[in-house]
């Protein structure tokens, strides 16, 4: 009976003591021989790189008078922290949301996000994914939507009962005044905007271009608006009004998902960037773009477990590049005046200069219309009373310089 009695004391050792050993070797495995490879996962999930862009490039005449020229802006923006999801912290959120909206459109500006859910002509609820895209674009960008907002398509197909959801979820009925439909609805763009790029760990612009006075107030009332900045943007600004305006184009943003992915992402580009879209602005896109990778800076941030980006690491400013565009003429040392813009197929010739390089090349762009040999002929400028050919004044604008 005591021989039994000890074997089974020495049985529960055996087995206590294999335990512990495939415990301490699961340790060593974890410590020694897989420790490297996750502490580098570990750091790399730590680390976010940013991109920073510099000014588009401007587009002057022979004689340096701007054209086009990207001007600074005050944007408003708003960043939600992931860690803020309990009820108190929605409800919180909301009431800065509705202050912040009440600020910006006392002093003219307004929202330039927008909500999926609205209603339409007869009053009725509806999704608003796009006008005018294929039924696959649609799909995905209805299944993103509902998986940012964790709202499925089962429970949540009617627009209306996703509309209360969401209604409950921020809190409205809590408010001491609740707030009409139309700013409830401005309230969940502007959460609707930061779900959808909370894995970027960085604010969302929901005004661009306001006011000094909205923000003052912003900036003097920045304790109590949790959540909203005052950063310098950009935009596009044409000195010299519509002069010539169809030769230097415009600006606007990606259109195509096609061109981006085929063309642009693999420059460097954003989704969200914007591009030329006609004229020189279009033609000489590769030139005064600030969006490529060659020209963008970075800047290597530290991140905590929520997302929230918390110090810089390192960072590296953005290149800056001149092109100057001449006459085809001039390439070959000649005329570089009237009639220059006729260069054969109808191109500009440019030269670049990077980095101390120089490069010649055509200015034949993405989609870009090139300038046509008679168009000054058949336009006018008022000036002072008198109508000048824009042969003399303007062309040089066609073929001057474009910088940065």
């Amino acid at each position: 009976m005591k021989k039994s009695h000890t074997l089974r004391i020495l049985l529960a050792l055996l087995v206590i003591f294999g335990a512990f050993a495939y415990i301490v070797y699961g340790l060593a495995q974890l410590q020694l021989v897989k420790g490297e490879g996750y502490s580098d996962s570990a750091g790399r999930k730590s680390i976010k790189t940013i991109r920073t862009t510099g000014k588009r490039g401007m587009i002057t005449d022979a004689d340096s008078v701007i054209l086009a020229m990207t001007e600074d802006v005050y944007n408003v923006t708003f960043y939600r922290d992931a860690s803020k999801s309990k009820k108190a912290d929605y409800l919180n959120y909301t009431k800065s949301i509705i202050e912040a909206i009440q600020i910006i459109e006392k002093y003219g500006g307004e929202l330039c996000v927008d909500f999926v859910i609205g209603r339409d002509e007869n009053g009725m609820w509806q999704y608003q994914f796009g006008d005018g895209i294929s039924e696959a674009a649609w799909n995905t960008r209805s299944q993103q939507w509902r998986s940012n907002h964790y709202i499925t398509e089962t429970k949540y197909d009617d627009p209306e009962v996703a509309y209360q959801f969401l209604y409950g979820r921020y809190q409205f009925a809590q408010l001491d005044q609740v707030p009409d439909e139309e700013t409830v609805l401005k309230v969940m763009a502007i959460y609707n905007e930061m779900q959808m790029n909370l894995y970027n760990s960085l604010p969302v612009v929901i005004a661009k271009d306001v006011s000094y006075a909205t923000v003052s107030e912003i900036e003097g009332r920045s304790m109590m608006l949790d959540g909203f900045a005052i950063e310098i943007g950009s935009k596009r600004v044409y000195p010299r009004g519509s002069l010539a305006s169809q030769v230097i184009g415009y600006v606007g943003p990606i259109s195509s998902y096609e061109t981006y992915y085929s063309e642009l992402e693999p420059q460097g580009y954003k989704l969200t960037d914007t591009i030329g879209k006609d004229g020189i602005e279009a033609s000489m896109e590769s030139w005064l773009t600030e969006n490529i990778s060659s020209r963008s800076g970075t800047r290597i941030m530290e991140k905590d477990s929520n997302g929230k980006l918390t110090r810089e690491i390192s960072s590296s400013e953005p290149v800056e590049r001149t092109a100057k565009a001449i006459p085809a003429e001039d390439a070959d040392g000649t005329d570089q005046t009237a009639g220059a813009h006729a260069a054969g197929n109808g191109n500009a010739v440019f030269q670049a200069e990077d980095a101390g390089s120089n490069r010649t090349g055509n200015s034949g762009g993405q989609g870009g219309r090139q300038p046509d040999a008679g168009i000054f002929d058949d336009i006018t400028h008022l000036q002072h009373g008198c109508a000048k050919s824009l042969r003399h004044q303007a062309a040089p604008a066609v073929f001057g310089k474009a910088h940065d």
